[in-house]
């Protein structure tokens, strides 16, 4: 039984047959009063982070609100995770990772080492390149197979990664000290974790399970506010495109992202 760490334990006297027997007699009164409490609270989490997925379209269900969900019904995590894979490296992923090369971002100012794409990145990407169907798991539901096909529309990204946000590289104090608009990442906000390695992967911006803000960002980005995080460009609070009043003059096509904000 693993005990609540908010829960304290009752203390054991030291001596005493009578003291001992008092409390062993109040823990079996109490005994099962806690097994109920580390029952209720055990399931939190998990109860929680599905409560999540579920508002979202990684919801591959039927009840999904995505375009993208099977045909029948079946468990709300099992298109990423499974108990029995005892890899944690690859948080029990229920997919295969195929062989894919995939071509990376490239910038005359990039200072990052990059590689190919590793971590949770890659995780990512066994739905997002689109070459593996989404219902070809590693361990599938009992019942028929599953016809869930491969990612289809603007969420997919291909092996052409030359145009997104570099991934899967070391973001360090010495990374920051190569390039002046870089924040050095002890200066970042909690909600934009680095990885184990301290790996900047697709989860430093986006949260899976998270159903709060569009595209399952990590945080507000508003005027720019979550890339600011990591990128202070010199010269940049003041510039005209940081202060720019400029607002939408209501012709043709609204340019504007839908957060609410007035002005570019």
């Amino acid at each position: 039984m693993r005990l609540h760490p908010a829960i304290p334990l009752i203390p054991k006297p030291s001596t005493g047959h009578r003291a001992r027997g008092g409390v062993h007699r109040a823990f079996a009164l109490v005994a099962p009063a806690l097994m109920l409490v580390l029952a209720l609270l055990g399931p939190l989490p998990a109860a929680h982070a599905q409560s999540d997925i579920a508002k979202t379209v990684h919801n591959l269900t039927p009840e999904g609100t995505g375009t993208m969900k099977e045909t029948r019904r079946t468990g709300l995590c099992v298109f990423c995770h499974t108990p029995h894979n005892g890899n944690p490296e690859r948080s029990m992923w229920n997919k295969d990772l195929p062989g894919i090369t995939y071509q990376l971002y490239t910038s005359s100012t990039l200072r990052a080492d990059l590689k190919q794409p590793t971590g949770s990145s890659r995780l990512c990407l066994s739905c997002h390149d689109g070459f593996v169907a989404m219902g070809n798991l590693r361990v599938p539901p009992p019942g028929d197979p599953l016809t869930l096909g491969a990612m289809t529309g603007p969420s997919v990204l291909g092996t052409d990664l030359s145009d997104d946000h570099p991934i899967s590289f070391v973001f360090d104090s010495a990374l920051a000290a190569k390039h002046a608009g870089i924040v050095d990442p002890g200066g970042l906000p909690k909600s934009l974790p680095l990885d184990r390695k301290n790996e900047l992967q697709c989860t430093t911006c986006h949260n899976p399970h998270e159903s709060n803000r569009a595209k399952f960002l990590r945080m507000d980005n508003t005027s720019s506010g979550m890339c600011l995080a990591c990128h202070r460009p010199p010269g940049w609070t003041l510039s005209v495109h940081a202060i720019s009043p400029a607002t939408w003059k209501g012709s043709g096509v609204n340019p504007w992202p839908a957060d609410g904000a007035p002005t570019v």
